[in-house]
This record gives structure tokens, sequence and C-alpha cells, in this order.
């Protein structure tokens, strides 16, 4: 959990390259079109960092999609 805190910023980049290249060994050839799916799949799957306000300050708060609770950054 703590190596998600401090480099949460990564898992786009490597959702995005591992796609690139996953489809073209699937055999899709077109570089534009494996770049587009690539990088909506990639938003879809990324972690969501909100600035929230709380009593003691305003806060980031990480929610992601195989998280079961957010977790706060600051």
């Amino acid at each position: 959990m703590n190596f998600l805190k401090k480099y949460y910023f990564l898992i786009y980049p490597i959702v995005f390259v591992t796609l690139f290249f996953g489809m073209k060994f699937l055999g899709l050839e077109s570089t534009i079109t494996r770049a587009i799916i690539a990088a909506g799949i990639g938003i879809i799957l990324s972690p969501r960092v909100k600035k929230i306000q709380t009593q003691s300050g305003e806060k980031k708060q990480l929610t992601w999609l195989f998280l079961k609770e957010p977790i706060i950054l600051n």
C-alpha cells in the first residue's frame, strides 16, 4: 500500500504501454488504433486523485477501481 501511495502516478503509463504492446501481439497492426484503445482503457483503469476538505485542512484522496477503501495521501 505504501508503494501505491508513493508511485500512484506511474500506474497509467504502465497500463498504457502494456496494453499498447499487448494489442500488437494479438494482431492489431494500426498504431493509431492501438494508441487510442490503450489510452481509453488506461484512463478507465488509472487511479483518481481528488482534493477533499477536512477539519484539519485540505488533503488528497486516492480512489481506484481495485481498492475497497480510498487512500489519504496528505
